[in-house]
């Protein structure tokens, strides 16, 4: 996953991501959706959201601890 920088009002809901260096509206979003890891295994709990962009990009991304990353883009 790749660091990403998310603006998101006090609901949280993802509503711009900085990619490539620009910020970009999210037009639609999809979620969030906990997934989590078992406790034996490497345990994790990260909020999936699915986003489009303005310029017509899925983007699959998750807040974890505080922290916005870039799990990978959908094909369209």
């Amino acid at each position: 996953p790749l660091a990403i920088d998310v603006r998101t009002p006090p609901s949280g809901v993802p509503r711009a991501v900085l990619a490539e260096g620009r910020w970009i509206e999210v037009v639609a979003v999809r979620g969030p959706e906990r997934i989590a890891g078992e406790w034996w295994d490497a345990p994790f709990a990260r909020d999936y959201w699915q986003v489009t962009l303005a310029d017509g990009r899925k983007a699959w991304i998750y807040r974890e601890d505080g922290q916005w990353a870039l799990h990978g883009w959908w094909d369209r």
